[in-house]
């Protein structure tokens, strides 16, 4: 039987899996279930690690367990989550998730002067907002992890890509959600990471896709 793809979808509720032939047929298919988002604070929206990894898992072996004998995956196909942060010290996560839900780095975003602003959607092609990478970032630096600061920030595909191939690595497409990586250069940009209080090597590096 022909070589399969392996596609992963990891929401922000739950994580869906599809095994596809290189004809287009679906082989097999599985979904994670629920994912836990807790609010331990007003305006706070984190989910724990774990649980995202987890889902991923479940998800994958509910996929492979229909599958006929003899297919084989040839790759993978990722799709994630944009703008959630995930806290890293080496290779170890430090703190919860904050998903792009989360709105405790708004004041970041009211003290934006009209140039910041102005800035981000320039390079970023997006508008400020409270709950992506740039105020998050800046917002746990600042003030939630402001004794301890994280030594690398990641989203959610890197997470995962991590614990699958043990690199961290993201794409453009998830790299745009972080409103720090210059539209045109597909590059991260040093004056948005001025902005969130570090510099582009803390962030994980984008490949392309």
């Amino acid at each position: 039987m022909p070589a399969a793809v392996l596609g992963l979808d990891i929401g922000t509720t739950s994580v869906k899996a599809v095994v596809v032939a290189r004809a287009g047929k679906v082989l097999g298919e599985g979904s994670s279930d629920p994912i836990t988002t807790t609010t331990p604070t007003s305006g706070a929206s984190e989910q724990d690690p774990a649980d995202l990894w987890a889902a991923v898992v479940a998800a994958v072996q509910r996929a492979l367990s229909s599958l006929e004998q003899g297919v084989s995956l040839a790759g993978l196909a990722m799709a994630a989550q944009s703008g959630s942060v995930v806290p890293v010290a080496g290779d170890r996560v430090v703190g919860p998730v904050v998903t792009w839900m989360d709105m405790r780095a708004l004041s970041i975003i009211e003290g934006f002067s009209p140039e910041q602003r102005s800035l981000v959607r320039r390079v970023s092609g997006w508008t400020p907002s409270a709950g992506l990478g740039l105020a998050t970032i800046a917002w746990l630096r600042s003030q939630a992890m402001a004794e301890a600061p994280p030594e690398r920030f990641a989203g959610v595909d890197s997470f995962i890509a991590h614990r699958l191939t043990g690199e961290w690595v993201t794409n453009p497409s998830n790299a745009a959600g972080f409103q720090l990586m210059d539209v045109l250069r597909l590059e991260w940009d040093g004056e948005l990471c001025a902005l969130a209080g570090i510099e582009p090597a803390v962030l994980v590096p984008i490949a392309a896709t």
